[in-house]
């Protein structure tokens, strides 16, 4: 999972949301590389197509951990990993501030996605970031 920071106002986009963006600012390139097709054919054509200049420089990539259990978490692990006060994230599941596929009940504890609470945060914990492939 990859996301995209702001690096003057530090808020975050979704890697589907800064391509959608980098497309949209790079449209006639685009539909040159693409040969008009609505996508790339890989993720790999994507880099590519942003290695060759066309990206955004207001922004940096912050690559996430890929181990997917590594990416859900329990409410008190929410709140703890963001640094957040105690039933925050259960108060947001309570009154569906979650959309459906970043949070569910099992066995009758909240479960939250990593997605769900860069989305309602705007933050990523330290914890979160894939070191090897970061650089700051």
């Amino acid at each position: 999972m990859l996301y995209f920071r702001n690096i003057h106002t530090g808020s975050l986009l979704e890697e589907r949301a800064y391509k959608e963006m980098i497309i949209g600012e790079h449209r006639e390139m685009w539909e040159k590389q693409t040969n008009g097709a609505d996508k790339f054919e890989s993720f790999e054509d994507f880099h590519h197509f942003l290695d060759n200049g066309f990206s955004n420089a207001n922004f940096e990539s912050i690559p996430l951990i890929c181990e997917p259990l590594k990416l859900v978490f329990t409410t008190r692990e929410a709140e703890s990993l963001w640094d957040m006060a105690t039933n925050t994230v259960n108060t947001w599941c309570n009154r569906e501030r979650f959309l459906e596929d970043e949070a569910r009940r099992s066995s009758g504890t909240w479960i939250v996605s990593a997605k769900g609470m860069i989305r309602l945060t705007d933050r990523i914990p330290a914890a979160l970031i894939e070191k090897d492939n970061y650089h700051n």
